[in-house]
């Protein structure tokens, strides 16, 4: 394991406030009957979304005026493939001080922030669509021990997926960041010690990959088109980064501060700025 500690420097968007309207979820009432979810809703017990949940849209108009689900600890939400839709505040999934929660097959779209989680841990956020929110994922407050697999994550106004204050020892594996409005995925500089492998992050409007803090390990990591740079380590100490590969970028395809360790194999083509691959700085 990698363990370490972080400090915040990102300014939130500030919410709405949350008024959960109920506990729902498939054995959340009398005798362990099913309880179907409403906008602002509790998830509190293992649960499968129906096409009949009054939170699941069914057009561009039917959306939440707030916020979508809360989810409890230890509680694992499928929504298969339906939508969660928003009218442009809140989050569409929220996990605030939980641990052990599974997020799967969600389409969260129209939110402030698409899927949040605040003081969280060992939980597994995988294959969503997250899209045309302001954020897609947040992962704040430390945000520790989390898995997020084979998400894809496109065309929100800011960045697609930010780790901030305290985000450490997370796995970032196999997602699709694109068409995001900041950068494709961003490590702020509090945070330090995630493993990120196998993403694939362009034609975002910024970086595709932006490291800040120290200590992570970036693995086979692929882009290109971004706004920016292709994967930039702009600060931190001992991070990583080995055998990825941006080609196209408007900055370079790699570039990273001194005392990144190059591991090797990192490969660039065709981008604007040169050199292609740099470890002098970005």
């Amino acid at each position: 394991m990698k363990l370490w500690v972080c400090v915040l420097s990102l300014t939130l968007p500030l919410f709405i406030p949350r008024a959960w309207a109920a506990d729902c979820g498939d054995t959340t009432g009398k005798d362990g009957t099913r309880v179907p979810c409403q906008c602002g809703d509790r998830v509190t017990t293992d649960t499968e979304l129906k096409k009949t949940d009054p939170v699941v849209s069914n057009s561009p108009a039917d959306v939440c005026a707030g916020y979508g689900l809360e989810v409890r600890s230890e509680v694992a939400l499928d929504c298969k493939r339906l939508t969660l839709r928003g009218s442009g505040v809140g989050a569409g999934i929220y996990l605030d001080s939980v641990g052990g929660v599974t997020i799967e097959r969600c389409t969260v779209t129209g939110f402030e922030i698409g899927i949040d989680i605040r003081d969280g841990a060992f939980s597994t956020v995988s294959r969503n669509e997250v899209s045309n929110n302001e954020v897609g994922i947040l992962c704040e407050e430390d945000c520790i021990f989390n898995i997020f697999a084979k998400n894809t994550i496109f065309a929100n106004t800011g960045d697609g997926l930010s780790f901030n204050d305290d985000s450490v020892e997370n796995e970032v594996i196999n997602n699709r960041l694109q068409d995001n409005g900041g950068d494709g995925l961003v490590v702020e500089e509090s945070c330090i010690v995630n493993w990120l492998e196998h993403n694939v992050a362009s034609d975002n409007d910024g970086n595709g990959i932006s490291i800040r803090g120290g200590g992570n390990t970036l693995l086979e990591n692929t882009g290109k088109r971004n706004g920016g740079h292709g994967l930039a380590v702009e600060g931190g100490v001992i991070n990583a980064v080995t055998g990825n590969e941006f080609n196209r970028n408007t900055g370079h395809g790699i570039c990273a501060i001194p005392g990144t360790i190059d591991g090797g194999g990192n490969i660039g083509k065709n981008n604007e700025a040169q050199p292609d691959v740099t470890f002098n700085g970005c």
